[in-house]
């Protein structure tokens, strides 16, 4: 059964490459975050730009809607078309 299961001679390739790793030089390290940060700075700019423009559109969507809002009650209410018509009695002015 041996040549079906080896045996463990020593540490594996696995551990040894585990054991082989370091954490990188501190100057690469702030050399990176430094990037990074330079590379993100036209991101945040673009995307603070982007939500001025959405909120100023959401302020006009808002505003055009409540004046929508006004203009259809003020139909409505003009309009009455949810009242059954009613019967005109001779000598009398429409109340419409």
């Amino acid at each position: 059964m041996g040549w079906f299961m080896r045996e463990r001679r020593g540490i594996s390739w696995t551990d040894q490459t585990l054991a082989s790793i370091s954490a990188p030089p501190l100057p690469l390290l702030v050399f990176f975050v430094l990037v990074m940060l330079l590379l993100s700075i036209p991101i945040v700019l673009d995307l603070k730009a982007q939500m001025e423009r959405a909120m100023v559109v959401m302020r006009i969507i808002l505003y055009l809607s409540a004046v929508v809002l006004v203009l259809i009650l003020h139909a409505t209410m003009r309009n009455r078309w949810w009242l059954p018509p009613q019967k005109m009695i001779p000598g009398s002015r429409a109340q419409r």
